[in-house]
């Protein structure tokens, strides 16, 4: 009769580990490309901007990609714009007191995509524009500020209170009409025009697509502006 060969004590126990061995070395290596997904994949920075106080700040993030799940605290520091700075000094923007509350996204980068812009950007991008021919930090509406400040004072507080309504599509237009107009009178003429129309086409506008209640909105911001524009009563 053959005999039975038992496997000894500790080579039974070896059997037993190999399992356990081969589950930890698979947890580490799915722990270690998670990390390494993370670490690509799931850094989240961008740029935000107060419209109350003309101030701009970046902040960094970390994310479980595609999934946005934050896994990290939010850091943030401060990104200095001088224009908004000059313009707070010389109190051609309105700051309310304290820290500012309200922050518009200008732009955002998710791990390795491209960065996104937000309509804040069609401002933060005027506030930072340079004199033309310079690498300095000369920026060119703090010049012209000072070249123009009668133009100044009827320019900012309304480009000021289209960021807070969020109307940065509209500033483009606006900051041209600022260089082509030959005095504060013409300035502030042109521009009304240009915010009536533009007031009834975005009101018409949001309507037409089911924004109903953010049409409504900005009509009752755009009658407390132009509370003589007819037109504009029609739309009520």
């Amino acid at each position: 009769m053959a005999e039975v060969k038992v496997p000894s004590r500790s080579k039974q126990a070896t059997n037993r580990k190999l399992p356990i061995l081969i589950v930890v070395l698979v947890g580490l290596a799915v722990a270690g490309m998670i990390g390494l997904i993370i670490l690509i994949f799931g850094g989240v920075s961008g740029t935000e901007f107060s419209p109350t106080h003309f101030q701009s700040r970046r902040f960094t993030v970390r994310e479980i990609p595609w999934l946005q799940i934050q896994i990290s605290p939010i850091q943030r520091s401060s990104n200095s714009l001088s224009t908004g700075q000059y313009l707070s000094a010389q109190s051609l923007i309105s700051a309310p007191q304290g820290p500012p509350v309200d922050w518009h996204l200008v732009e955002l980068s998710r791990g390795a995509m491209q960065n996104s812009s937000a309509d804040a950007k069609l401002l933060t991008d005027q506030l930072e524009l340079l004199k033309d021919n310079t690498t300095g930090s000369d920026k060119f509406w703090e010049d012209w500020s000072v070249k123009e400040p009668a133009k100044a004072k009827v320019l900012w507080p309304i480009v000021q209170k289209l960021a807070i309504r969020e109307l940065y599509i509209l500033l483009p237009k606006i900051f041209t009409i600022a260089l082509d107009a030959k005095d504060d009178a013409a300035l502030r003429q042109s521009i009304a025009e240009y915010l009536r129309t533009s007031y009834r086409e975005l009101v018409t506008e949001m309507r037409s697509t089911g924004r109903t209640e953010l049409a409504d909105e900005l009509l009752a911001e755009a009658i407390v502006d132009f509370p003589d524009d007819a037109k504009l009563q029609e739309l009520h």
